[in-house]
């Protein structure tokens, strides 16, 4: 069994005290995974001490954070401690047995993780964990914590300790915090009378998938840059527990922001999120876009497109770079083209069988099949290069030692964005991806 437990020397009131840090188990995985783990749960500690104000392994209540190979021995676990209410959720913290789980997510075969480590996306959710596991050692009322205060502790921290460690891009470079930006700024868009007075009772309870984390992790990242967070933290720390904690903090939030002259905090939060700038929209996850390598994977259900800002524009222009296919349940990767109003190209590359380019009509959720080419010498778990041209009408299109497809693109419009995408099942990574225009 593969354990990492390190232990730690703290003062507290004069006296040494013994404590440990989160025991990581990681028993189904490489060292070099272990490791990963172990290093995003320490940057967890680390983080979460600071914004906390306390020394969260100063605490020895024996919390564990277990990462697990197969799906099914998370569910079986989250059956044992939870009914199984977080069975859709791959990953849960328990703060009665101060253990957190956590499936591997998108699903990905042993051969990528050699290459890319642990998938961006489990990196994120262990972290995750791992802050409320924090938690329940900082705050003796962490039972009594409302929705958007734990969980956006939860996802601004778990965030930035993934940055800390290199593990992933910018805010903005980032698919997966770009689109948390995306998704918020819509919201607003699409919710003009939501304000911060619904968040902090809870009514972004409501809102569907992700876009409630992002919007809670997103107001927890604004009080941090304001100066405000600690204090907050501080008051939330000293209050009891109970049925009128929520009204409590709430109102030490309002006199808060106002002794900080932030009178019209609706606008300032809606200003503040207007001025980043994503340059990724990721419809489903997981694409990491930080690094040499781009890891790319997808969940069984659904295909992972992801879509860069960056117009291709109606000059000429070439896309060029590399892709490894692993040997998954499925072995397909797609490079996205011209995202319009009406539709996009999509030239989809499937390991051991050829390449086939697509036409999808958006407005009637149509595939237009625009050619179909047998290339058996894309293998899996070796580099295929590809380079897409757009010159004068014609769409060239060359995959690895194949002679290059040809398309008349006149009645195209291939002048919006571009885009990568992962078939479901399918895992992958890019190399060296670039554009001119």
């Amino acid at each position: 069994m593969l354990k990492f437990i390190a232990i730690g020397l703290c003062l507290q009131f004069g006296s040494f005290v013994f404590a440990e840090p989160i025991e990581v188990i990681c028993d189904e995985f490489a060292d070099a995974q272990v490791q990963e783990m172990t290093d995003v749960v320490r940057a967890v500690e680390k983080e979460s001490s600071k914004i906390f104000g306390v020394d969260v392994n100063g605490i020895d209540d024996g919390a564990t954070i277990e990462l697990h190979l197969q799906y099914l021995d998370y569910k079986r676990v989250d059956e044992e401690l939870n009914n199984g209410r977080f069975r859709r959720n791959w990953g849960f913290s328990n703060g009665r047995v101060r253990q957190a789980h956590i499936a591997l997510q998108p699903p990905v075969p042993t051969e990528m993780m050699d290459v890319v480590g642990l998938p961006l996306q489990t990196k994120i959710e262990v972290a995750h964990a791992a802050v409320h596991l924090c938690m329940y050692r900082a705050f003796p009322n962490s039972s009594s914590h409302t929705g958007w205060f734990s969980e956006g502790l939860a996802v601004y921290i778990a965030e930035e300790a993934v940055r800390s460690i290199d593990a992933m891009g910018s805010k903005v470079s980032e698919p997966w915090t770009s689109t948390e930006i995306i998704q918020v700024v819509d919201y607003f868009d699409e919710h003009p009378k939501f304000g911060i007075d619904d968040l902090l009772n809870d009514v972004d309870k409501d809102i569907p998938g992700s876009r409630m984390y992002a919007m809670r992790g997103l107001f927890i990242q604004w009080l941090d840059e304001l100066g405000l967070l600690k204090e907050v933290v501080s008051e939330a720390r000293r209050f009891g527990g109970g049925d009128s904690y929520a009204d409590k903090l709430n109102s030490r939030v309002d006199q808060i922001m106002l002794d900080a002259e932030i009178s019209d905090r609706d606008s300032q939060f809606r200003s503040w999120l207007a001025d980043f700038e994503p340059q990724w929209e990721q419809l489903n996850r997981s694409l990491q876009a930080s690094g040499d390598l781009w890891s790319h994977s997808a969940f069984s259900s659904r295909n992972a497109n992801c879509w860069n800002n960056q117009e291709l524009g109606d000059g000429n222009w070439e896309i060029s770079g590399s892709m490894m296919i692993f040997d998954a349940e499925k072995t397909q990767m797609n490079i996205l083209l011209g995202r319009s109003e009406n539709g996009y190209i999509s030239v989809a590359i499937t390991a051991n069988w050829g390449v086939t380019v697509f036409y999808r009509h958006t407005k009637d959720d149509r595939w237009e099949r625009l050619e179909n080419v047998e290339v058996k010498s894309n293998d899996v778990d070796e580099w295929i290069d590809f380079k897409i041209t757009n010159r004068k009408d014609r769409l060239m299109i060359k995959i690895g030692k194949q002679r290059p497809i040809r398309i008349d693109s006149s009645e195209l419009d291939l002048s919006g964005a571009w885009g990568l995408g992962c078939q479901n099942k399918s895992a992958g990574v890019w190399k060296d991806v670039k554009i001119e225009n």
